[in-house]
């Protein structure tokens, strides 16, 4: 799993996670040193007519978000919890239930398999974190109480010890 960087010149960090879909900003001064010291980081002002691909279609893709009145429904809300439906064609995965910090990593999850077994598992470091402006993910939101008891029912996944 990678990621792509650019030094984004805009008004504040707020504005680029509206602006954009999919994004996260660094503002933490030692990432920033040791990405902008390991790769040439194109600079992008967000205000241009014109960005660069991937930035335009994440920048399209969040214009249309926002014309839905659930954008940024769970942005600035801190712990948020969602069910996610199975992939279709991969229904055999089962649903994901999911907890969400204020940063948009996830901390825990239960996956409901289709047997009725329910597996937890602490989250990994390097999953990205979810985009909360996206107003697809409000549409799955759960409440905490739903969450907590599924994820007490839930044995350790043996796949993640």
């Amino acid at each position: 799993m990678g990621s792509l960087w650019w030094w984004i010149t805009a008004d504040s960090a707020e504005q680029v996670e509206r602006e954009l879909s999919e994004v996260w900003v660094e503002d933490d001064p030692d990432t920033l040193a040791r990405a902008l010291g390991a790769t040439g980081v194109d600079e992008v002002d967000l205000s241009s007519e014109v960005l660069p691909a991937p930035l335009d279609s994440m920048r399209e893709q969040r214009r249309e978000q926002r014309r839905d009145p659930l954008f940024g429904a769970l942005a600035a809300r801190g712990t948020v919890h969602l069910r996610t439906p199975p992939v279709e064609g991969d229904e055999e995965l089962g649903e994901w239930l999911v907890e969400i910090g204020g940063d948009g990593y996830r901390t825990r999850q239960v996956v409901l398999l289709p047997d009725g077994r329910a597996l937890r598992t602490d989250d990994w470091p390097f999953n990205p974190p979810y985009d909360l402006h996206d107003p697809e993910l409000a549409r799955h939101e759960i409440t905490a109480e739903e969450f907590e008891r599924e994820w007490d029912r839930a044995v350790p996944d043996p796949d993640a010890l």
